[in-house]
């Protein structure tokens, strides 16, 4: 009997008509193997790329015709039985385990606690906003490094976390705590193919500090957001609104984008970078998916195309945009906000000053929409996202997975930290009613 065929393993060579290079492989396609595939490349990164994936997918099919389980499955094995006496299994749901396995799931946990540190730091220092602000970041986690030595990310748990934080001094208590649990609440972010850290780390650390008020850190506050009567004052001001030598209007596509899709400051500025045909940032996985020479040519319609869909009434947030969580979402554009969207296109706006103008003069913008205590007593990075998220929740048409769905968060995160305090006269509808011909 002649025994079946071994697919060929791929194999990238240089194609000398073109210039380019050639990906030669097997493959086996609904139960077919096909031999002798072929695909051409420019670049020579891209074959290569492409050859590790054809590489590992073969693997995958032989360990398959083998019985064996491939390295993620037997880490899912191992989860399994560890955790066969964690759930009451009688009246389980499905949605309970998938729950629970998300909650304690973690392949990552051989990982240095090192590298993911590094990887928290780079995001961090790289967002683009309020630079000074983050100066203390990396002396501050290498000292975390320090305290825990050669851990593994394994290795934590939330006692030696509380711990730490513990033997700090009395003023830097809060601060450490903040960091602590903004590293966890990154690392453990289900928008990364990966998560490092164990969500449930995050919520028992929470636990154990009382959200943070054993230290000092208050958290009943609700966050800051614009009233109605402060968003019509701040579109009001932003339509003639420049400093400096800046240009009228610069700060209104900014404004929009917040108050009106919730995207995050990092995601605004992002998009402002599009549209001035600047590079990316790199994204929360360190890595960046480029433009293909046919959308560089699109120049500063680029972001209006893929971006920006106007005709669609969606705002696409792509890993080259949404740059915390690397996971997609697509945002919807109300009526109001594509009347807004249209007058700022029409006029040739931009959709956010430049990374310099951005750090350096927004907050004179800010200091024209809000009076100066609540500045003074309040985080400003995501008051017009905060303010998106308050209107949004209590909008008839929109439920809580729409709602979370739109924010690009769990429920939970969702719930704890981005409602504001409104005041009772205030609607939806009349937040979402505000268009640019109220203005002109």
């Amino acid at each position: 009997m002649k025994k079946p065929r071994k697919l060929r393993e791929p194999s990238v060579y240089p194609n000398n008509e073109t210039g380019g290079w050639i990906l030669d492989f097997d493959e086996v396609r609904d139960g077919v193997l096909l031999k002798n595939r072929r695909r051409q490349f420019k670049l020579k990164a891209d074959a290569e790329k492409e050859r590790k994936k054809k590489s590992r997918a073969q693997k995958r099919l032989e360990q398959k015709k083998n019985g064996t389980l491939g390295t993620s499955e037997v880490k899912i094995a191992q989860w399994l039985f560890s955790e066969m006496d964690a759930l009451p299994w009688p009246g389980v749901t499905v949605q309970q385990v998938l729950e629970h396995f998300k909650a304690t799931f973690n392949p990552g946990g051989l990982r240095p606690l090192s590298g993911v540190v590094d990887d928290f730091v780079s995001y961090k220092t790289s967002s683009g906003i309020k630079r000074n602000s983050y100066k203390d970041i990396p002396p501050r986690m290498k000292k975390f490094i320090e305290h825990f030595q050669d851990a593994k990310v394994a290795d934590l748990n939330k006692d030696l976390l509380v711990e730490y934080v513990d033997s700090q001094s009395l003023g830097m208590k809060p601060k450490i705590y903040t960091l602590v649990r903004e590293f966890l609440d990154y690392s453990s972010n289900d928008g990364h193919a990966s998560p490092a850290i164990q969500r449930k780390l995050l919520k028992e650390f929470e636990l154990a500090t009382n959200q943070g008020k054993r230290f000092g850190v208050n958290v009943d506050m609700a966050p800051t957001i614009l009233h109605i009567s402060e968003v019509r004052n701040a579109l009001r001001i932003a339509m003639d609104y420049k400093v400096r030598d800046g240009v009228r209007g610069e700060w209104l596509g900014a404004l929009v984008l917040g108050l009106y899709c919730g995207l995050r400051p990092q995601e605004i500025q992002a998009v402002g970078r599009i549209q001035r045909g600047e590079p990316a940032q790199r994204n929360s996985k360190g890595t960046l998916r480029p433009y293909t020479a046919l959308e560089k040519s699109r120049g500063r319609d680029l972001v209006w195309d893929l971006h920006i869909q106007l005709n669609k009434g969606v705002i696409v947030c792509d890993e080259r945009i949404a740059t915390k969580t690397n996971e997609r979402r697509n945002v919807t554009i109300r009526p109001n906000v594509l009347e807004w969207l249209t007058f700022i296109k029409a006029n040739d706006l931009p959709l956010c000053p430049s990374d310099r103008r951005w750090s350096r003069d927004q907050k004179y913008f800010k200091r024209q929409v809000m009076d100066e205590e609540r500045q003074r007593n309040k985080r400003w990075d995501d008051v017009y996202r905060h303010t998106f998220a308050t209107f949004t929740r209590i909008r008839k048409d929109v439920d809580d997975w729409e709602y979370c769905r739109q924010l690009g968060h769990d429920l939970e995160t969702g719930r704890k930290s981005y409602w504001g305090m409104l005041f009772d006269d205030e609607t939806p509808e009349e937040f979402f009613s505000i268009r640019p011909s109220d203005f002109l």
